[in-house]
């Protein structure tokens, strides 16, 4: 049929899509979007023109940029189920785990934390663990079976950030896989939601024993407002249910809120249906006085709370590539209220715990690198140093080859330093 077709008006027509959007599968709709696709090469058809057609025709399929035309099932007739199941036709049954006493499996947990705190640190020595079945001081108990690990990402590269630190934290990469919000965008022209069908089927086609949406809100959907609980109630409920269906645990990554002074549920506020929808919520911070990073366990509702770990930063190289490493350091009963609460009265940063934590705060940001003036804020904030102690902090490193500091040119025109990560970790990180 597509073979008949032989101007570029005619191709692009709504009508010709239909078929692909008509199809009961993800893998199938694909294939058949390759066909219009090859067919439009030869037609002359910018990929421009392909793309902007596909969307158009996909939204009056009864789709939209999420591809959620998925959740009406084959030809837009959801056949509903509406007989309860008696109580006396169900099992009894004990909570399975994958971390014994943190992650159940069938469920979700969130972690929430600051950006720089080491969040993705902290997940490579779960996905080790998990991955290796090798004991842990970060985790209770033992897994009996190395597991496999999904991991949604949409902000990390796989290639420059995940691969070595996973490596550098033991992890069998052969047992990790990998999809990216931008990627996935580039394949199906769709943005990727965790409440749609494209990512159940991903899912359940990987089978993984661990999900890991890193940060969720890159795979909400853009209508979604995080402080409606309904609504984000609504948008996890079926990424809950494909997890009951492939008995693997979910981890939701949150970026917490910005405000002072505030500790557990309530540095999740901006995602409010979140602590009550997880059955398990792990916090993450820094030890003002110490400066090592704290894991505290503040919800769990299947077992007691487990004790809080804390751990530094040690810089690593993997294959070629500069990473970071979380290294064990130890339990406390503290939680992440007292922390947070916590009055320190050391005395102001050292040039030395500046440096370590430019080089942390780097190590940690996407691009390796940030505006000086954040920077600067985000250090003094960490430390407490004086600007002083910064820049002295900051030109020693610069001195050292392990960082370059250089104007950049933003859109707007607009220039602006920048200190970008360029040597090796300082000796004095995660001392």
């Amino acid at each position: 049929m597509l073979d008949a077709i032989d101007t570029p008006a005619e191709l692009l027509r709504p009508e010709s899509f239909l078929p692909a959007f008509q199809q009961p599968t993800p893998i199938s709709r694909k294939s058949y979007l390759d066909i219009i696709y090859r067919r439009a090469v030869v037609l002359g058809i910018s990929d421009e023109d392909f793309e902007q057609a596909a969307r158009a025709a996909r939204i009056s399929a009864g789709g939209d940029v999420f591809g959620r035309a998925e959740h009406t099932g084959k030809g837009g007739i959801i056949v509903p189920q509406l007989a309860p199941i008696g109580l006396s036709q169900i099992q009894t049954a004990a909570v399975e785990w994958l971390i014994p006493g943190l992650f159940p499996r069938g469920e979700l947990s969130v972690l929430g934390a600051d950006g720089g705190t080491g969040k993705g640190l902290w997940q490579a020595q779960l996905i080790a663990h998990a991955t290796t079945a090798r004991e842990s001081d970060f985790f209770p108990g033992s897994i009996s079976k190395p597991c496999r690990a999904l991991i949604f990402s949409g902000e990390d590269d796989p290639a420059k950030v995940l691969r070595p630190r996973l490596l550098a934290a033991g992890a069998d990469v052969e047992k990790v896989f990998v999809e990216t919000s931008d990627g996935f965008f580039r394949k199906n022209g769709c943005l990727l939601s965790i409440d749609s069908e494209l990512m159940a089927e991903i899912i359940r086609n990987t089978a993984p024993d661990l999900v890991i949406v890193d940060p969720y809100q890159a795979f909400l959907p853009m209508d979604v407002k995080m402080a409606e609980r309904n609504q984000m109630r609504g948008v996890t409920t079926p990424l809950r249910a494909v997890l009951r269906e492939t008995n693997s645990a979910g981890l939701l990554v949150a970026h917490s809120n910005k405000k002072g002074s505030v500790a557990g549920r309530q540095r999740l506020a901006d995602s409010a249906d979140l602590w009550d929808a997880s059955r398990c919520v792990v916090m993450m911070g820094r030890d003002r006085v110490t400066k090592q990073v704290y894991v505290s366990n503040e919800k769990n509702s299947y077992a007691p709370e487990c004790r809080t770990t804390l751990f530094t930063i040690e810089g690593a190289t993997v294959e070629g590539v500069k990473t970071a490493v979380a290294v064990y350091q130890g339990a406390t009963d503290k939680k992440d209220y007292d922390f947070i609460m916590d009055k320190p009265t050391r005395p102001a940063g050292s040039k030395d715990e500046a440096k370590e934590a430019i080089l942390s705060i780097l190590n940690e940001s996407q691009t390796g690198s940030m505006e000086s003036d954040k920077l600067r804020l985000a250090v003094r904030e960490d430390t407490g140093c004086s600007d002083t102690t910064f820049r002295r902090a900051r030109d020693d490193l610069k001195a050292d080859g392990n960082i370059e500091i250089k104007q950049i040119r933003l859109k707007d025109g607009v220039n602006k330093w920048y200190v970008v990560y360029r040597g090796a970790v300082n000796e004095h990180l995660g001392q």
